[in-house]
C-alpha cells in the first residue's frame, strides 16, 4: 500500500468520525478527532481485540493529543493509527490496507474480499527481553518488530549479515520535536533530513540503524527531584515509544531507552549491544553515525561518551537540532575533532551510493568522513 496514495481516503475516514454526532454547521478547519471518536473509529473499523480495547485506545489517545489538549489533528491521528498498528503487531501499510478495505476505500476498485489480513486476536506472546525498568543493565527495551515508518522503505541492495556501521538515531520523539515548537520553528526541515538519511542507510544495506530514546520519569529518573527543584512547576517527562514518523523503528531495529540525557555513560544497554556487535566485526569498534536531538545536549552527551570508548564517531550536523540555530552551530564548532567528527549528511549519502561492496563502505566511510569533517576550532594551539 503506498501510503501517500491513500491519504486522500484517511482524510475521508477521519472527518466522517470526527464529525460524527456534531452536525452539519460544523466548520472544515475546525475538525478535530475527540477520544470518544478515535475509540469509535477503532470499534468500527474492527481494530479492537483483546489486545487492542478500548481502554488501550483511550490510552493511545492521551499520549499523541498532547498536554492541554482534548482532541486530535488529522496528523495526530496518523500517530495514534500507527500507535494501534504497533501494538497489534502488524506493519502500517498492512494496517492501512485493512482500515481502508473495512470502509470501502481501496483504490482502483479493488474489492475488499481480495484483503486478507492477519490480525493477532490475542495479546502477543512477551518478549524475552527485559525491561530497562526492571534490569538498568538490560539489552533494548522490549518493542514489537513492525515496519511503520510513512517512508517508502527500500530493500537492502547488499545482503550482509553485520553491519560494521551504525545510525544511531537519538531522542528524534514527538515531546521534543512536532510538540516542541522552539525546536521545531528553528528546524523546520529537520524531519525531512532524517527520514532522508533513516532511508539511505537502511537501503543501502551496509548500515545498521539503531534507536536511543529518552524515557525521563519521576519513578526512572534518579536526577529528576532535584532537576524540579532547580525548574519548579516544569515537566521533563518524555515517552520513548512516541517516535516522530521519520524516526520510527521498522522490523528488526534495536530501540534503547535512557532515563536522562545520557544513554552512554548512565548505562541503557547500548553499550553492551554495540560491544557485542564490535566482537562480531573481529574486534574493530564499529563506526557510529550520530543524528538526532538536541545537539548542545543529548547528541553530544552520548557521542562524546562513544568517542571516549574508542568508537569512530561522526555527527551528521544537518541531521541534527537544537532549540537555536546558533546553539547548535556553536556547540558543533566547538566539538568538532575534539570530542568527535562533524560531518554532513551528503558526504555520508555519497559514500553509500558510490561505493558497491561492504567492506569498501566501512572502510570508505571512515577516510571520507575524516578527510571531511569540519576542522578543530578548539584545540588548535595543539
Amino acid at each position: 500500500m503506498d501510503l501517500n496514495s491513500s491519504t486522500p481516503a484517511l482524510q475521508r475516514i477521519y472527518h466522517r468520525f470526527a464529525t460524527f454526532g456534531k452536525g452539519h454547521k460544523i466548520q472544515q478547519n475546525n475538525i478535530r478527532m475527540d477520544s470518544k471518536s478515535f475509540v469509535k473509529f477503532c470499534r468500527d473499523t474492527k481494530l479492537l481485540n483483546r489486545k487492542v480495547n478500548q481502554t488501550s485506545c483511550d490510552l493511545i489517545f492521551t499520549r499523541i493529543k498532547g498536554r492541554g489538549q482534548r482532541s486530535l489533528d488529522f496528523q495526530g491521528f496518523l500517530i495514534a493509527t500507527e500507535q494501534i498498528a504497533i501494538e497489534r503487531g502488524v506493519a502500517f501499510p498492512d494496517l492501512v490496507t485493512f482500515i481502508l478495505a473495512n470502509h470501502g476505500l481501496l483504490p482502483n476498485g479493488e474489492p475488499r474480499s481480495s484483503i486478507s489480513l492477519a490480525l493477532p486476536s490475542s495479546p502477543l506472546p512477551s518478549s524475552p527481553t527485559s525491561s530497562p525498568r526492571s534490569s538498568p543493565s538490560s539489552s533494548p527495551m522490549p518493542h514489537p518488530p513492525v515496519a511503520h515508518s510513512p517512508l517508502p522503505l527500500s530493500p537492502p541492495t547488499r545482503s550482509t549479515g553485520s553491519p560494521s556501521i551504525v545510525l544511531l538515531v537519538i531522542d528524534m520523539q514527538l515531546d521534543f520535536y512536532s510538540r516542541n515548537s522552539i525546536v521545531s520553528q528553528a528546524f523546520p526541515r529537520l524531519a525531512d533530513r532524517i527520514g532522508g538519511l533513516v532511508e539511505a542507510c537502511r537501503s543501502s544495506g551496509a548500515v545498521e540503524v539503531v534507536h536511543l530514546r529518552e524515557g525521563s520519569n519521576s519513578k526512572d529518573s534518579p536526577w529528576y527531584a532535584f532537576w524540579l527543584a532547580l525548574n519548579p512547576g516544569c515537566d521533563s517527562s518524555a515517552d520513548p515509544m512516541l517516535p516522530e514518523p521519520c524516526a520510527a523503528d521498522v522490523s528488526g531495529e534495536r530501540v534503547f531507552v535512557k532515563f536522562g540525557y545520557d544513554g552512554v555513560g548512565v548505562d541503557s544497554g547500548l553499550v553492551p549491544y554495540l560491544e557485542s556487535r564490535s566482537r562480531e566485526n573481529g574486534g574493530t569498534p564499529l563506526t557510529v553515525l550520530v543524528c538526532g536531538l538536541v545537539t548542545s545536549c543529548c547528541v553530544h552527551m552520548n557521542a562524546a561518551g562513544l568517542f571516549l570508548r574508542g568508537y569512530p564517531t561522526f555527527v551528521v550536523a544537518d541531521a541534527c537540532g537544537d532549540r537555536t540555530p546558533e546553539m547548535h552551530q556553536e556547540s558543533l564548532q566547538r566539538e568538532s575533532r575534539r570530542s568527535y567528527a562533524v560531518v554532513e549528511r551528503s558526504d555520508v549519502e555519497s559514500v553509500l551510493l558510490e561505493s558497491n561492496r561492504e567492506s569498501d563502505v566501512a572502510r570508505t566511510m571512515v577516510e571520507v568522513l575524516t578527510a571531511s569533517c569540519w576542522p578543530n576550532q578548539t584545540q588548535v594551539e595543539k
